[in-house]
């Protein structure tokens, strides 16, 4: 055979390949799979962010998670003060973070707070009786630190400690 132009090709005498029907992507597994995964990953992604949301949007829950979390900011600042000799900005943040659990673990409102309802809703959730009493003695400390004449300073690492490991204890009883 000899090649002439290039417009003309000669007939093909050798092995070619040929391929089934089947093999094809279209109306196999694979292409289902490439066609309905994405799919499906689009619609878990839609559900997982409205779920998110309406997490996120419910207030008392977000609040009852962050409880925690916002008590042990407001013990953060209380140390800052212990060791810079702040008394009464010490007191007040530790009241802050002890009446701010409460509030944001319980979803009491502050004005509604009172050793007397911290009491009463602490046992309703069956924190143990002497949780309640350690936890309503730092408040009294505490309160009277704030408020009585005297030397303020001199039970201030107590009273740190105490609030620390008493919201701590409560924590763990609730979750137990």
């Amino acid at each position: 055979i000899q090649f002439i132009g290039s417009d003309i090709r000669h007939i093909r005498t050798g092995d070619i390949t040929l391929y089934r029907s089947s093999d094809h992507l279209f109306g196999s597994t694979a292409f289902y799979l490439w066609l309905f995964v994405p799919l499906a990953l689009f619609i878990a992604a839609v559900l997982f962010i409205r779920a998110n949301r309406r997490r996120m949007g419910n207030i008392e829950l977000m609040r009852n998670r962050q409880a925690n979390k916002v008590a042990r900011k407001n013990l953060r600042k209380a140390d800052e003060f212990l060791r810079s000799g702040q008394t009464e900005a010490f007191y007040v943040e530790i009241s802050r973070a002890l009446w701010g659990y409460i509030s944001n673990k319980f979803n009491i409102p502050l004005s509604e707070l009172s050793i007397e309802t911290v009491s009463q809703r602490l046992e309703k959730v069956s924190v143990s009786p002497e949780s309640i009493s350690e936890f309503t003695g730092v408040l009294d400390s505490c309160e009277y630190a704030r408020f009585a004449p005297g030397d303020k300073s001199r039970k201030m690492s107590e009273i740190y400690d105490a609030a620390l490991t008493i919201i701590s204890r409560i924590e763990n009883e609730l979750k137990g």
